[in-house]
């Protein structure tokens, strides 16, 4: 599980420098549908508000999917972080989440989405 936890890590750090570079670039559609993503990116925030980070993954991906495919590319690069934790291992964080909550702020890295 620490192995897993330092991948998502790492995963997340790539996600944020990703995104701050490539914001300005983004077209219109996408831009919409990201959004609801301007949420603390933190370590702690995702799991401390872990259904809600969910919901607006879910909101982001149902708009991605009415824009352009190199959009839809795009956003799921960008949202890698998420999707790991909200769909390929929601089960197994289910268990974990509590720990998790309550463990994950002395890693965190603190950083925000960049507007």
């Amino acid at each position: 599980m620490l192995i897993k936890f330092i991948l998502l890590i790492t995963i997340f750090k790539e996600f944020i420098f990703v995104l701050s570079q490539e914001k300005s670039s983004l077209s219109p559609c996408l831009q919409r549908c990201m959004e609801s993503m301007k949420i603390e990116n933190s370590i702690s925030n995702m799991y401390r508000n872990y259904e809600k980070v969910c919901e607006n993954l879910e909101k982001s991906a149902n708009c991605a999917q009415k824009c352009s495919l190199q959009d839809q590319s795009q956003f799921f690069q960008f949202t890698t972080f998420y999707r790991i934790h909200c769909i390929d291992f929601e089960e197994e964080l289910e268990q974990a989440l509590p720990c998790l909550k309550e463990a994950a702020y002395k890693s965190d890295i603190s950083l925000y989405f960049i507007n």
